[in-house]
């Protein structure tokens, strides 16, 4: 399963948000939540997350050290991992290579039609002969 790290910033709005899942090819999305966040304000911003995760077949897991960002996205039925070092530099323990998030060194950013863009892991493009 390839897996995607995004990182929020503070003033980003949930639609910024969203629209970065969308365009990701992962299958699994991290989203990495600072603790001064707008979307941690509101538990319908963690519902609208997982609405549309949902709708696009993709599991989406929030990072964060806050416990009051922890608590908003269980409410909303979305899965929670603290945030580590080891998380951080992508080099925590995974059963497997593919099960590790990809680190943005590892992901070749593509453009889509309607200037979209979109995040493919390094290791799944077929070099050109």
């Amino acid at each position: 399963m390839d897996s995607y790290i995004i990182q929020i910033q503070p003033r980003d709005e949930i639609t910024v948000i969203i629209d970065k899942i969308i365009n990701t090819l992962a299958d699994r999305v991290y989203i990495v939540v600072p603790d001064n966040s707008r979307i941690a304000q509101s538990a319908l911003n963690f519902r609208l997350i997982k609405r549309e995760s949902e709708a696009l077949g993709k599991e989406v897991i929030v990072v964060s050290s806050n416990v009051q960002v922890q608590s908003l996205a269980l409410k909303s039925g979305l899965q929670v991992h603290m945030e580590t070092e080891e998380f951080k530099q992508g080099t925590g323990h995974y059963e497997s290579h593919e099960d590790r998030p990809a680190r943005l060194s590892d992901v070749f950013i593509a453009s889509r039609p309607a200037r979209k863009q979109i995040a493919i892991p390094k290791n799944k493009i077929k070099a050109e002969e």
